[in-house]
């Protein structure tokens, strides 16, 4: 629809009057006729890369996860990255007014069983003075819902409703929650990460959440939820707390605590559980870059990804269909003739155009989208947003079908293989014709989250990348992490819930985040592992910071600062709002060594001897290793320029080091290093870090024994003996020999040992060194190696 005004209209002007007519009220268009994508919600659906769901006995088995039944079909264990992470089953404790115990269950009964999804069902025993039923839905990527029915007596009232939550303390490091943001308030810290307290009882204390997850660097299990609805006393302090007890750590959702709390004859509630990480990371992963030069005949392995702003293709924003088919289709094509792999148009899951001035380069006149004018104002959330050129819409309502029809157009018709998903995740809404909301205690209406609805329009979105694209080369842009549907991405965009705090940054110096953004929560919400997504960090060096700080582009420090911890974290960056070239410096080092292929393991600094091994405090030091080679990330985390001396013999135990350059700087030559112990000093300025490239020599081990030292097939006949073991064997008794010999045996690994000539030799055969371990188990372990002595140095030695 184009608004009228008395002046000659454009050729473009009155292309667009015929492309884009009134809707017909009396007619359906077909993408709300027929809507696209709607087999992704077929019980029968898989989506890659996950496998059908399989029910063994009282098991659910999805990718990566085996969820075990209890009391109201609850898991009773849960099985995530190769560990069992629950203290015990998880409790539903409803307990009615006066009641001495909880309401108590039967076995939960399988309802349906389907590829994608299985369904049980649990009521309790007792009917008197609560009916209580429960159905539990298993969904393949992991996702599990928990509806309950409760039917009560008029006089019914309860005392405590209370889900616990009791994981093993060893899995229990970290937590991240995502709060409500309700009508009118500020979006500024709508999410949290943090180290769970040490203590005992209450170590923290918080209010309604919509999500909660808690976990370790590898797995976790997230809580969620759409509603407050029931819960009793409303918005309470206090509503969730995390208990520490010796043998478990509990998450405790407390939807009602206050005794005598009453309840409607009938009410239904819902949440959800997910244990994560959710899929496998995408193979190669590491390879991938966002924006930059990485020549393709330099770095073939390098998959370059592109995010086209919707400045560049829409008419007017956030309207979600192509100025010109031709150009949109265009823009991807000269993409792939410039190398980059992944192309990601723009599209704002929860905002559409009211109308507004075009954005078309040399036009002037007013767009107002037809599908605005038909469909909008029962799209938008209530409350609306504020009167202007942008409505805040809803995946809960028919936008979800018009902007998947855009998206199925953009594969078939311009070849999109890619999407980036900006605001991502729903808004409050007191819509009951979007099947939101509710009426509090008072009669007053209260906005609920539509999770379940874009969940399922994240499975429709999938769905069209997998069934005419290439796979799900979604790039989710949001400050949070959303458990529920975030696994239909392959890329999470992070990072600019710190705008605030750099704009706040009090100076004079520029921003540093190192300064500002503490371990726990870069290890909690920047990186990817307990997902199953790459993180990508997005740098906030905006439009604030350029103002407070001139210049700041353009400074190398800044940037760097930020890198120290992104490349420590393992983490890629979108380098924009940020001194690019620097950016891409680094990650030209990272691609240089291939860190994306699967001989590469990384090594992060809170996995490694507990950092003993590098000095002094205040560095950090993760590192990418493959058998003969280390890519090592140095970050100096203090205000002053350090000496670091890493000890790389606490760590690497069956390898030599045989030389080390600055990866950075190759040219330059080696770092110093001390290969003969097995030490690199370097010095690493203020809040900066090293790129340390380091070849490897590998020692022989033989059942968790290692020779460093005689090697070589002739070696000197007063050569030291270096012997060491893998740090999962316990020595309760060691024995060297040589040719049979005693040469040592304690308890403790031999130091200042030495070949004695020829001792025990047998002439024209090999000598042999042998060493012996019994471990703490009882086992008895043996590795051997052969040589022969230098007969020029048994019997001209060298004073």
């Amino acid at each position: 629809m184009i608004e009228r005004i008395d002046t000659p209209k454009s050729a473009l002007q009155r292309e667009y009057e015929r492309r884009f007519p009134s809707i017909d009220p009396n007619e359906v268009p077909d993408w709300l006729a027929n809507p696209v994508a709607m087999e992704a919600l077929d019980p029968d659906t898989v989506l890659k890369p996950w496998t059908p769901v399989e029910v063994v006995d009282r098991s659910v088995r999805v990718w990566g996860r085996r969820y075990d039944l209890g009391a109201w079909g609850l898991p009773s264990q849960i099985e995530t990255a190769g560990q069992e992470i629950l203290a015990a089953p998880i409790r539903l404790e409803i307990v009615p007014k006066g009641a001495p115990e909880a309401v108590t269950s039967d076995s939960a009964t399988l309802v349906d069983r389907f590829d994608g999804r299985a369904r049980f069902r649990s009521a309790s025993l007792d009917q008197v003075p609560l009916t209580v039923e429960v159905i539990s839905t298993f969904e393949y990527d992991g996702f599990s819902r928990f509806d309950l029915s409760l039917a009560a007596h008029e006089q019914s009232a309860v005392d405590r409703m209370e889900l616990v939550i009791a994981i093993k303390p060893e899995y229990a490091r970290f937590f991240n929650w995502v709060r409500p943001v309700w009508p009118g308030e500020s979006r500024e810290g709508r999410t949290h990460s943090g180290v769970i307290p040490d203590g005992s009882g209450d170590v923290y204390v918080t209010d309604f959440k919509l999500i909660f997850w808690i976990g370790d660097h590898q797995r976790g299990i997230a809580w969620f939820t759409e509603s407050d609805q029931y819960w009793w006393p409303f918005r309470q302090q206090g509503a969730i707390r995390i208990v520490r007890h010796p043998d478990r750590v509990e998450l405790r959702i407390g939807m009602i605590t206050a005794p005598g709390s009453p309840l409607p004859t009938a009410a239904t509630l819902s949440f959800g559980l997910m244990a994560t990480p959710i899929k496998p990371l995408p193979e190669g992963w590491r390879n991938w870059r966002f924006g930059g030069q990485y020549d393709s005949r330099l770095y073939p392995h390098v998959v370059n990804h592109e995010v086209h702003w919707f400045t560049r293709w829409q008419i007017v924003p956030h309207y979600p269909v192509p100025r010109d088919v031709d150009a949109f289709r265009e823009l991807f094509a000269n993409d792939r003739r410039s190398g980059i792999q992944r192309s990601y148009p723009y599209l704002d899951v929860t905002l559409m155009s009211r109308g507004t001035n075009v954005i078309v380069p040399g036009e002037d006149f007013v767009f107002i989208p037809p599908e605005y004018v038909a469909f909008g104002r029962d799209w938008e959330i209530d409350p609306p947003r504020e009167p202007g050129s942008l409505a805040r819409v809803t995946t809960a309502s028919g936008w979800a079908d018009f902007a998947l029809a855009q998206v199925k157009s953009w594969i078939l018709e311009a070849g999109a293989n890619g999407i980036y998903l900006d605001e991502a995740s729903p808004r409050a809404d007191m819509s009951a014709e979007h099947g939101m909301g509710y009426l509090d205690h008072t009669g007053k209406r209260q906005p609920t989250f539509a999770l379940y609805a874009t969940r399922d329009f994240y499975k429709r979105l999938a769905y069209l990348f997998q069934e005419y694209g290439d796979g799900i080369p979604a790039l989710f842009h949001h400050g949070s992490v959303d458990y529920p549907y975030i696994g239909f991405a392959d890329i999470i965009l992070t990072g600019e819930s710190m705008e605030g705090a750099i704009n706040d940054w009090p100076g004079p110096d520029p921003p540093s985040y190192i300064e500002l953004v503490p371990p726990e929560r870069w290890q909690t919400q920047y990186i990817g592992k307990q997902l199953g997504l790459v993180q990508v960090m997005l740098p906030q060096f905006k439009s604030g910071a350029m103002q407070r700080f001139p210049g700041i582009l353009q400074q190398s420090g800044p940037t760097r600062d930020m890198l120290a911890m992104v490349l420590l974290h393992d983490i890629h960056v979108w380098p924009i709002w940020s001194n690019a070239r620097v950016v891409v410096d680094a990650y030209r080092v990272l691609a240089h060594f291939n860190t994306g292929t699967s001989d590469v393991v990384f090594r992060p600094y809170w996995e490694t001897a507990a950092q003993e091994w590098v000095s002094p405090d205040g560095v950090l030091v993760s590192y990418y290793e493959r058998p003969r080679e280390i890519m090592a990330i140095v970050t100096n985390t203090t205000k002053q320029s350090l000496d670091v001396t890493l000890d790389w013999a606490r760590v690497l135990k069956n390898k030599e080091i045989t030389g080390a350059v600055d990866g950075e700087q190759p040219v330059l030559g080696k770092v110093n290093a001390i290969f003969r112990e097995n030490k690199i000093t370097l010095t690493v300025g203020p809040r900066d870090f090293r790129l340390v490239r380091i070849s490897l020599d590998e020692y022989p081990v033989v059942d968790g024994i290692i020779i460093k030292s005689p090697r070589g097939a002739v070696v000197e006949p007063n050569a030291p003996i270096i012997v060491d073991v893998e740090p999962d064997v316990s020595v309760n008794e060691i024995t060297v020999l040589q040719n049979g010999m005693e040469l040592y045996r304690g308890s403790a690994i031999p130091e200042e040992l030495r070949l004695r000539g020829t001792i025990g030799g047998i002439k024209g055969e090999p000598h042999r060194l042998t060493v012996i371990v019994l471990d703490k188990e009882g086992k008895e372990r043996r590795h051997e190696i052969a040589f022969d002595i230098d007969p020029v140095r048994l019997y001209h030695p060298v004073p």
